[in-house]
């Protein structure tokens, strides 16, 4: 994999959108990333690990590596500055350098040092498999303060015994109880649009309903953010 065959987009200020050719190849560039953010080994999350460590995580998990059945990924800028600031030390492999090149087009990395400018959010996708509206979410939940909050507002109306199968699942998947709001809000507008794993949920009412809130607030946020950049 070179660095000219991922496309880098930004669709509004803040947001970093790399665009892979395969889901092979994202994956296997952001899973030392992706897991310092959100695994839920305490032993992975936030601390240094070599690739092997992850793999015999999640082989020991779930069973098999299963990480290449993700078509997404998604990073906090912080979460980005401090997962590099970790793994330089010990060297980067070349697919996480590539990475790293890429975001510096937007911040910039000298000497395992980040020089900030503003705050970011990196999102991974592949063109055989569009999970950018997904993706976008978790990075407005992340950038804008008033829609992190008016979606948990949403989720707050959920009563506990609806949202308990939500949680389970998600922990099950392997997710931390940190991303569990933020990865509720993504999945349940993925279940409008026909998401198998979570369709089912919409038979409760009341979840059906916040759905549809946070597709309507998400969509106009997401508008405002575009318009915005256009200026």
């Amino acid at each position: 994999m070179k660095k000219n065959d991922i496309k880098i987009l930004k669709p509004f200020k803040g947001l970093i959108h790399l665009v892979f050719p395969d889901q092979y190849s994202l994956a296997s560039t952001f899973i030392r990333f992706q897991e310092y953010y959100e695994s839920k080994n305490d032993k992975l999350r936030g601390h240094y690990f070599t690739l092997d460590e992850v793999m015999d995580d999640c082989v020991e998990t779930c069973g098999k590596m299963d990480y290449f059945d993700w078509n997404g990924f998604n990073i906090p800028g912080e979460v980005f500055d401090s997962a590099y600031d970790t793994f330089y030390k010990h060297g980067l492999r070349e697919k996480e350098k590539i990475l790293v090149e890429l975001v510096s087009g937007y911040e910039l990395f000298l000497e395992g040092i980040r020089i900030p400018f503003t705050k970011y959010y990196v999102i991974g996708t592949h063109v055989k498999s569009d999970e950018t509206k997904h993706e976008t979410a978790h990075a407005l939940y992340y950038l804008d303060v008033d829609y992190k909050n008016m979606v948990d507002l949403f989720l707050m109306q959920i009563e506990p015994k609806n949202k308990s199968p939500l949680i389970k699942w998600l922990l099950n998947k392997g997710y931390d109880l940190t991303v569990v709001n933020d990865e509720i809000h993504a999945y349940l507008m993925d279940a409008l649009t026909g998401y198998k794993e979570w369709v089912d949920f919409l038979k409760e009412p009341q979840i059906k309903l916040v759905a549809e809130n946070l597709t309507i607030l998400f969509k106009e946020r997401l508008a405002q953010h575009e318009s915005d950049s256009s200026l």
